[in-house]
């Protein structure tokens, strides 16, 4: 599912017993010392989360940091609501959630009206509306449901999301509105059983999250059913606290367990990566790591050493400050600069921690002390604030993310950035219940040629149903993203069922005369030593050997049933996103110097692809389309005509781009369809 990642919001670092008396002896005592070696913890978690936000490849697993936080916070939670029921035999409600608006909402407000300000000055229209829409489920929130049902987590459109690491606030809020009631019924009515009845809760959750990550992973990563087993981990450690060790042996074996989950923990952020399932068997190793150190980093061993750094406690101090700013400022940074150095990185994780510090000490520490700020002003102010958000979020999205404040320049980036084909959905990522009039332009009497693929084919296909006023055909799609359009090779899809069923269509069909294959076949095939390891499908050079044989196999069938086949060439990737990249131009006041790769870079990029093409054109007679001989001379690829782009993000022609293809395919189609 890049990568932003989590973080949560917790209450002051406080530890625990495991005795009780009286009604209550089921349950642990709570004590009240400080732990600093916790907020050393969670300076562990939030460091990784920059660095791997910044693209640092050593920490690929940074983002489980989410899950460092989430057992932090289970822990802490948990023994704050026991203190209190130990002390007054009851909890206050009201109390709980008054400490979470002082802990979680200033800083919230703050950082989401500088960036509403950064928003205005520097995104394009699209990415301002998706920000104000980000912003209204972030203050009711439902960020989490919201980005569920809007994107996976570890695309790349999603570095250029402000809010996405709000999801996890809002996890957290969705999993607070539930615990303490149950938590608090269970000690009054059943204490004895407590215990039991969230480590059941914990495997339950655990069940659906391992379920998930290979069913829907998208909800399941954003999704409280499959997360709030972390939560549960770390209040399970309230009832589990082990003595001190009061000799040689006891102080080894807690030295031995702390270390042993802090390795675990380092293991996982340098060894797992954006592919491993999450939440999942993976997530095992973070989760169980930070218990070990909670139960076991006592005063006097290696890892309480070591967390209790004064360095790593400052910077676990300022943690949530420092989680909240780094994605919008990573993002903004991204928009403006477009390429970033390390050095520039770095700069800006150190600027991340500098406001986060001054967060801290002016707005975070300021509104946690009842005394200068009561209850009603934080309740009412806290209130205010969401309403606020909720407003300005909903305004942007009226507006359409307020075009007009752009200069003509911007502008056109922004129009070329929404030229994009209505019929994205409608015509493929979704299984029809029949494929006779599905997607279907021109008349249904005629000929048919059908346009098969992923997304590189959508706005082509788009802007040659334009073009079917005269001809002796009309078309129709069968286009899924990120599919590849034939066989999988070596694990289910969620298009396969749409793919068996078009491709059964097409082959009894008599009226699709011509299929033409538009396929980003980069992704599925490889790019050569431009892309081998961000290959979107992995498995290198025997995996592509697997998947033409395929590609051959299911060609042949469809000339043994008459179809005549078009195959489209690789559409030239860029490096950047291009709407994004003369967004950046304009801000920045640089010429408006001509975007593209160079032609050789294209054809090293699509080498792997093309010698198939040949491959297929020698032996099976199908024609070859190539969007190379149109968008590619005198040795560039262009990616603008003048300053309006030919693309809407890096990969993908919009329907400017698609306008110069159209002419030269309707050829080949036209020469395919009158042999």
């Amino acid at each position: 599912m890049d990568s932003a990642v989590a973080f949560v919001a917790d209450e002051g670092s406080q530890s625990c017993g495991t005795s009780g008396s009286g009604n209550n002896a089921a349950l642990p005592v709570v004590r009240t010392e400080y732990r600093p070696e916790i907020d050393g913890l969670r300076a562990v978690a939030v460091i990784p989360v920059l660095l791997t936000h910044a693209g640092f490849t050593a920490v690929s697993g940074g983002f489980l940091g989410v899950d460092v936080f989430f057992v932090i916070s289970g822990y802490l939670i948990t023994t704050i609501l026991l203190r209190e029921f130990s002390k007054t035999g009851h909890v206050s409600i009201m109390s709980f959630y008054e400490r979470r608006a002082r802990r979680i909402l200033p800083t919230l407000f703050v950082v989401t009206a500088v960036t509403f300000v950064l928003a205005w000055m520097i995104m394009l229209p699209k990415e301002f509306r998706d920000f104000g829409q980000s912003v209204v489920a972030s203050g009711v929130f439902l960020s989490n449901v919201f980005f569920a049902s809007e994107s996976d987590y570890f695309a790349s459109v999603s570095a250029f999301k402000p809010f996405l690491h709000t999801w996890s606030l809002s996890v957290e809020e969705q999993f607070y509105l539930v615990f303490p009631v149950l938590l608090l019924t269970m000690a009054k009515f059943s204490p004895g059983n407590l215990k039991w009845v969230l480590a059941a809760l914990a495997l339950t959750s655990f069940s659906v999250g391992l379920h998930g990550s290979k069913t829907a992973p998208t909800e399941a990563f954003f999704l409280p059913a499959g997360r709030a087993w972390e939560l549960l981990a770390g209040a399970l450690l309230v009832f589990i606290r082990p003595a001190a060790p009061a000799d040689h042996v006891r102080r080894l074996m807690a030295d031995l367990f702390s270390l042993a989950g802090l390795v675990a923990i380092l293991l996982a952020y340098m060894l797992l990566e954006e592919t491993t399932p999450n939440p999942g068997a993976a997530t095992l190793l973070p989760v169980v790591g930070t218990c070990a150190i909670i139960l076991f980093a006592m005063p006097g061993t290696m890892v309480h050493r070591f967390l209790t750094m004064k360095a790593l406690i400052g910077i676990g101090l300022i943690s949530y400050s420092a989680y909240l700013w780094h994605q919008p400022l990573f993002v903004m940074s991204r928009f403006y600069f477009i390429e970033i150095s390390v050095v520039g990185w770095c700069v800006l994780i150190g600027i991340t921690l500098l406001l986060a510090w001054a967060s801290w000490a002016f707005v975070e520490a300021p509104f946690r002390s009842s005394v200068r700020i009561g209850r009603r002003t934080i309740l009412i102010g806290g209130g205010a604030g969401l309403a606020a958000m909720v407003a300005a979020g909903l305004t942007v999205h009226l507006a359409d993310g307020f075009p007009g404040r752009l200069d003509e320049q911007r502008r056109l980036a922004a129009i070329g950035q929404q030229s994009i084909s209505p019929y994205r959905d409608s015509c493929g990522n979704t299984l029809p219940q029949d494929f006779e009039s599905f997607c279907v332009f021109g008349d249904n009497d005629k000929s048919l040629v059908a346009f098969v693929g992923d997304s590189h084919g959508k706005e082509i296909f788009w802007r040659t149903t334009k073009q079917m006023e005269g001809r002796d055909y009309a078309v129709q799609g069968f286009l899924w993203n990120g599919c590849l359009p034939f066989a999988a090779y070596d694990e289910p899809r969620a298009c396969d069922m749409f793919l068996e069923a078009a491709k059964a269509h097409i082959l009894a069909s008599e009226n699709i005369s011509t299929v033409v294959f538009f396929v980003n076949w980069q992704a599925h095939l490889g790019c050569g030593k431009f892309c081998d390891e961000n290959n979107w499908f992995g498995g290198g050079a025997e995996r592509a050997r697997g998947m033409e044989k395929i590609i051959q196999t299911e060609i042949e069938a469809y000339l043994e049933a008459g179809k005549e086949v078009v195959l489209s060439g690789q559409i030239p990737g860029m490096r950047s996103n291009i709407p994004h990249k003369l967004n950046a131009q304009a801000l920045r006041g640089l010429p408006n110097d001509p975007v593209g790769i160079a032609e050789a870079e294209h054809g090293a990029q699509a080498a792997p692809s093309n010698r198939m093409l040949s491959t297929l054109e020698r032996k099976l007679g199908v024609s070859i389309f190539r969007p190379s001989q149109t968008l590619c001379s005198d040795g560039f690829c262009k990616a603008t005509d003048g300053v309006m782009p030919l693309y809407f993000d890096h990969g993908h022609l919009n329907g400017f781009g698609a306008d110069k293809l159209v002419g030269p395919l309707l050829q080949a189609i036209d020469l395919s369809t009158s042999i």
